[in-house]
């Protein structure tokens, strides 16, 4: 029986700890972490979890495990739980029809949470854009603009800055959400703030 997309991110979370602490010296013997066979003897440090964390999406795609996870998020009386790729797995096969089947719930949460708001996208975006944090430039956008990249993305996650903030991210994806080419895979960004306001700085997908 496979591993659950759940245990593969306890072991995920579990060999950075333990990896964490061998770079820092404080590494003990009962801090050895309890993985699958599969994974183990990987060494320890931080290049030595990027081989385990290799190992993890080597059986993910040869077991067919998603790399999916559900998040919460409530914003302005609305509520809404949304499927994204974990940060440290792949997408699957699989993966992306769930995306995409998710797209018209949460474009739905986006548009009651945002009415009134306004949108702006970074002035830099697309399939070569491949950096974690995006840039403090932003450009004001109509709806209609809005609308026009929603129309052309496969999938959209909604990401709030913080936590009681009023800033809303919206993701808007093709392609394989992790692990693809950028010429096969990409995403734009649309930001909405209250009027006045202007965006913070945040995170994308990883």
């Amino acid at each position: 029986m496979a591993y659950s997309t759940q245990e593969l991110v306890d072991f995920l979370e579990a060999e950075l700890r333990r990896n964490w602490a061998a770079v820092a010296g404080d590494l003990g013997q009962d801090q050895i972490s309890r993985v699958g066979l599969e994974f183990a003897g990987q060494g320890v440090g931080l290049q030595a979890y990027e081989r385990f964390r290799r190992l993890i999406h080597q059986y993910q795609e040869n077991h067919g495990v998603s790399g999916l996870v559900w998040r919460e998020i409530q914003m302005r009386g609305e509520y809404l739980r949304f499927p994204l790729v974990h940060p440290e797995l792949v997408a699957v096969t699989g993966d992306l029809d769930v995306l995409q089947s998710a797209k018209p719930a949460v474009i739905g949460f986006w548009a009651q949470v945002t009415a009134g708001r306004v949108l702006a996208t970074p002035l830099v975006q697309g399939r070569r854009r491949r950096v974690d944090r995006f840039c403090l430039q932003f450009q004001v956008i109509t709806q209609d603009e809005c609308l026009r990249l929603i129309e052309i993305a496969e999938w959209a996650i909604p990401i709030k800055v913080l936590e009681l903030g009023e800033q809303l991210n919206l993701v808007l994806g093709w392609g394989r959400p992790a692990g693809a080419p950028p010429w096969e895979s990409g995403a734009n960004l649309v930001v909405a703030v209250p009027e006045g306001e202007e965006p913070l700085e945040g995170y994308l997908l990883r």
